[in-house]
């Protein structure tokens, strides 16, 4: 078995964990923290201020992940790609982490159904795009 598909698994068994026992169930709680450590405990921060939304882009079924971290907002795809520093610089170019805690948030959020919704019109993608990714 590849390492993608244990991965798939692993947050599939989380997911569902989350959302049959909900964010207030100890189990999940330790469960959480005994993965993820200080990593589950600024996501659950952020997931319980509401800090995650989901942009649905109007008239079509996509949507766009947005996580509000301490300075800025992040683009998140999730459990793929997080537009923060750590992300960049931690996960993709010194492979010593999995996940950042912007991804963690979102997939809680989506798992627990706690997370703001806000439709944008398709023009405005390439905007939300251009401006929650740093270019180089």
């Amino acid at each position: 078995m590849s390492f993608d598909n244990l991965f798939n698994i692993s947050f599939n068994k989380l997911r569902t964990l989350i959302s049959r026992r909900g964010l207030g169930d100890s189990q999940v709680y330790n469960t959480l923290l005994s993965l993820f450590g200080v990593k589950f405990k600024r996501a659950l921060e952020a997931v319980l201020a509401y800090n995650v939304v989901k942009l649905r882009v109007e008239g079509t079924e996509r949507a766009l992940w947005v996580v509000k971290g301490r300075r800025r907002y992040y683009l998140v795809i999730p459990l793929h790609f997080c537009s923060c520093p750590d992300f960049s610089i931690n996960i993709t170019f010194r492979g010593l982490k999995d996940i950042c805690y912007h991804m963690l948030a979102q997939f809680i959020a989506e798992a627990s159904g706690r997370y703001v919704v806000r439709e944008i019109p398709k023009e405005l993608v390439p905007w939300f795009i251009d401006n929650l990714i740093p270019s180089e």
